[in-house]
């Protein structure tokens, strides 16, 4: 019988959950009369709005804005708001939900413009709300031969999080295409400099060389590889040296003073308290570790 192996050492990744919908009160879809006027509310939950066709007036304490066919809009919580038709007939559809996401704020009360992606996950919500939010907040029961479909709720909440989160990355990706020329070429930089590092990894390099090999100056240099990458050049540097090291060791080809000598550690001493630092253990006890497996 062929044998099977059974992997333990694979290594879990945890999403985390930076959209979370945590209840739902409406997914309404309305026709509005070219005059029609709605006298006003504010509550709790965020209300998200969507025009599907004609055109209608958004009155806040703060502002008045215009929105038209393919716009959405949201609320802030406790937001005092009117809704008016603009002399014209139009559809609307309002979702009401609470959420738990600091960044909704970045995007309410501004014209959010949207894509066939989004607007096709706003149709979703409405079909799955109409069925799951049945009989609750003004929205009719279902008939007796209509039965929800397995885990209605759970698919509502989840596309709402999606529309949430689409939202969210179009305004972040405005932001990126709003970059300046000079931020550009800073995050370029950044990405030449792993570059450089990689091509020269079995190298002790100083700064003012990865700066000349580059044609930018050192602080130049340090700037804007920090600001993109989060770590200075010389620690990333050391890490990508500690990588390869790990690699080296796995081959079980060369011994430890030999790859300390081979990616250019001044002494095996400082070698082995780089490796502890950024792995965890020293070099001998991750090449134990790899005989064990």
């Amino acid at each position: 019988m062929e044998n099977k192996k059974r992997f333990t050492d694979l290594d879990p990744a945890f999403p985390s959950s930076e959209v979370n919908v945590t209840a739902l009160y409406t997914t309404f879809c309305y026709y509005y009369s070219p005059d029609f006027v709605f006298a006003g509310e504010y509550h709790k939950p965020w209300e998200l709005v969507y025009v599907i066709f004609g055109e209608v007036v958004v009155k806040t304490d703060d502002y008045t804005v215009i929105l038209k066919a393919g716009d959405v809009f949201l609320h802030k919580p406790e937001e005092f708001h009117v809704h008016e038709a603009n002399n014209v007939a139009c559809n609307a559809c309002f979702i009401s939900f609470d959420c738990d996401c600091p960044r909704l704020y970045e995007i309410a009360g501004q014209i959010l413009h949207t894509t066939p992606n989004i607007q096709t996950l706003i149709q979703q919500i409405t079909d799955e709300g109409f069925i799951f939010l049945a009989g609750k907040n003004s929205a009719p029961p279902l008939l007796k031969n209509e039965i929800p479909q397995f885990a209605c709720g759970q698919v509502l909440k989840n596309t709402l999080e999606l529309l949430l989160i689409s939202l969210i990355r179009q305004k972040d990706s405005k932001i990126d295409a709003n970059l300046s020329a000079t931020s550009r070429n800073e995050k370029s930089l950044s990405q030449s400099i792993k570059l450089f590092l990689n091509q020269h990894i079995y190298q002790k390099l100083s700064l003012k060389e990865i700066a000349d090999g580059l044609g930018y100056s050192v602080s130049h240099t340090c700037y804007s590889f920090k600001k993109y990458v989060g770590v200075s050049i010389i620690q990333y540097f050391i890490e990508l040296r500690i990588n390869e090291a790990k690699k080296l060791i796995a081959e079980g080809k060369m011994s430890l003073g030999e790859i300390s000598d081979s990616l250019s550690f001044d002494t095996i001493q400082y070698f082995s308290a780089q490796f502890k630092k950024t792995v965890g253990v020293s070099p001998s006890q991750y090449a134990a570790i790899i005989k064990n497996k």
